[in-house]
């Protein structure tokens, strides 16, 4: 079953989760693909979304996504997996100005 992830984020690390009761960490018997993400700067400045796995408390791994002034960026076309987060880990992001509108339409599935 697909849901969404939505947030906002600002430069403190806010969790992913699944909208509205969800976790941010994905299950153990499941991985999440993520097919879509509109990413929105509301910043009248260049912005970075930064997308960050965790295992445990211990970073994996970190995304940057540049996003331009005022601008919105679409990665993917909701059909295929542009992002995949792994059993047990957690999806977190932080932006390096002011607030960047985060919307993701995603599946947890068993492998």
């Amino acid at each position: 079953m697909e849901f969404n992830i939505i947030a906002s984020v600002g430069t403190s690390e806010v969790d992913l989760a699944p909208y509205p009761d969800g976790s941010p960490t994905v299950p153990q018997d499941r991985v999440r693909k993520v097919k879509l993400m509109v990413l929105s700067n509301t910043a009248a400045t260049s912005n970075t979304l930064t997308l960050r796995m965790y295992r445990g408390g211990a970073l994996e791994k970190s995304i940057d996504v540049v996003l331009p002034p005022s601008d919105t960026k679409v990665i993917g076309d909701g059909g295929r997996t542009v992002l995949v987060v792994l059993p047990g880990r957690t999806l977190r992001a932080v932006a390096s100005a002011a607030s960047v509108h985060v919307l993701m339409t995603a599946e947890d599935v068993v492998e």
